[in-house]
């Protein structure tokens, strides 16, 4: 990495090389890395509608948003990209017709994917609760039980027999993966008769 010559934050830590790209440096401990950032300056964040201001803190928080080939602040995006997983949740949950206490933001297991945070629901009608989250590419969905009644594990069986996906059935509950949230949906509902669960509806 380049030593910057033209500093563009009060700090220095952002600036211009010899060769004028825009490079960024960091102290981690006894260590210094650099990197070359985007001059996001004169841009504004489509998500916020606010412009960069010109500190380590705000130049550094940038990201290229391949479908609208721009540049956004990137915690900008993963707020977005949160609320937008909990709206699918939660429309998807009451679209399958389940009786839940409420989405509980909890850690993400699988620390990728933005790290967002994944949700657990748990459930009116049973001793159980589902854990639902996001995993790159797939969305994991379980079933955690936690007492009696149990569910119908033949039932169960057959329903993941279908499925070509990551599986696992035990007697604490079962888990899959989705590809896409249209088949999210329809495992939630399949969740749903494999518990027995009411239609409130009806």
């Amino acid at each position: 990495m380049n030593k910057i010559i033209q500093p563009v934050t009060p700090d220095g830590m952002i600036g211009f090389d010899e060769f004028g790209q825009l490079c960024a440096w960091e102290q981690d401990g006894e260590f210094k890395r650099g990197w070359h950032l985007k001059d996001v300056r004169e841009e504004t964040c489509i998500i916020c509608g606010r412009k960069w201001e010109c500190t380590s803190a705000s130049l550094k928080d940038q990201f290229f948003l391949q479908a609208k080939e721009c540049w956004v602040h990137e915690s900008c995006y993963k707020r977005y990209l949160t609320l937008s997983e909990f709206d699918f949740w939660y429309g998807a949950i009451c679209d399958a017709r389940i009786r839940y206490h409420g989405l509980v933001e909890i850690p993400n297991q699988y620390h990728a994917a933005w790290n967002l945070p994944w949700y657990r629901a748990k459930l009116l009608d049973r001793n159980a609760s589902f854990k639902l989250g996001t995993r790159k590419r797939v969305y994991h969905m379980q079933i955690e039980l936690a007492g009696e009644p149990r569910y119908d594990r033949e039932r169960a069986k057959a329903f993941l027999a279908k499925e070509d996906v990551t599986k696992h059935e035990d007697e604490n509950g079962l888990y899959l993966h989705a590809w896409g949230r249209t088949k999210a949906k329809e495992y939630l509902k399949a969740f749903a008769e494999i518990l027995g669960l009411p239609d409130p509806g009806k």
